[in-house]
């Protein structure tokens, strides 16, 4: 190749279907090479898919077994799917999920699984995306007494190289939808959820995994989308009442249809 003919050749290493590096192939670099290229990779890494428990899991079995059965589904999804548990709690979360994202390297990060209403508005057996997560509990005292990390002029990460900080909401995409409480323990009765509800005038649902989820998600710079079905009322402590299985088909049909209209859009 010579004068005006002349091309860039570039010397790329493919990634076989694990996502691990295999052998180098040269080819012309143009701009729509760049794009098969990039296409490529995007398909390769797996989006990773978060479940709290082992019985929200058992719950969803029939859903993500869908994933095995249909390959990298092409036809939903722009990339192979993981799915694995990510622990019951805020800590447990938290270092779970830090923990599969260096070990499968996702593009991104769902967490599902059920929540409690805040909002008397919001009824049991529907789902909801939530568009940040704010965490209780974390702070000085508590009850009336109670000061969080942000009122105290505190970061949960302060990074000393950028100066970039974590304050006690974190802030998800799409960024127009409600907030979720994220707390160390769940509501105990009525009281403790008006409590609460006053206190978070933006949230409508609590959960125990959020707010570790997106702190890990934010440190490991990979994008998180959180969906949680409404499985029972804040305060609500009788299990025989909770429509968990209700809660989880409807945050199922949440997931694929915000899934169909990313790949509608692409």
């Amino acid at each position: 190749m010579c004068g005006t003919e002349a091309r860039t050749v570039a010397t790329l290493v493919r990634l076989d279907s694990t996502g691990w590096l295999a052998s180098p192939v040269a080819f012309p670099w143009t701009s729509q090479t760049r794009k098969i290229v990039q296409r490529r990779m995007i398909r390769t890494m797996p989006d990773l898919i978060l479940i709290p428990t082992e019985l929200e899991r058992q719950f969803l079995q029939h859903w993500w077994n869908g994933f095995n059965r249909c390959g990298d589904c092409t036809d939903v999804l722009r990339s192979p799917v993981r799915v694995d548990l990510c622990g019951f709690g805020l800590v447990a979360a938290a270092a779970r999920t830090t923990q599969l994202i260096a070990q499968y390297r996702p593009t991104r990060v769902l967490l599902i699984g059920i929540a409690g209403a805040l909002d008397p508005a919001l009824p049991v057996g529907t789902a909801l995306e939530f568009g940040s997560v704010v965490v209780d509990g974390i702070g000085v005292g508590f009850g009336a007494s109670f000061r969080n990390a942000d009122t105290m002029g505190w970061s949960h990460w302060h990074d000393p190289q950028t100066s970039a900080k974590i304050g006690d909401q974190i802030e998800l995409q799409p960024g127009d939808r409600p907030a979720l409480l994220s707390v160390c323990a769940a509501s105990a009765d009525a009281r403790h959820a008006a409590l609460r509800r006053e206190a978070y005038r933006d949230a409508v649902a609590e959960d125990m995994e959020g707010f570790g989820v997106a702190m890990a998600c934010q440190l490991m710079q990979v994008p998180l989308r959180i969906v949680r079905g409404i499985s029972n009322v804040a305060g609500n402590r009788d299990f025989k009442t909770w429509q968990i299985e209700l809660a989880l088909q409807q945050a199922t049909r949440l997931i694929d249809a915000i899934w169909r209209e990313e790949e509608t859009a692409t």
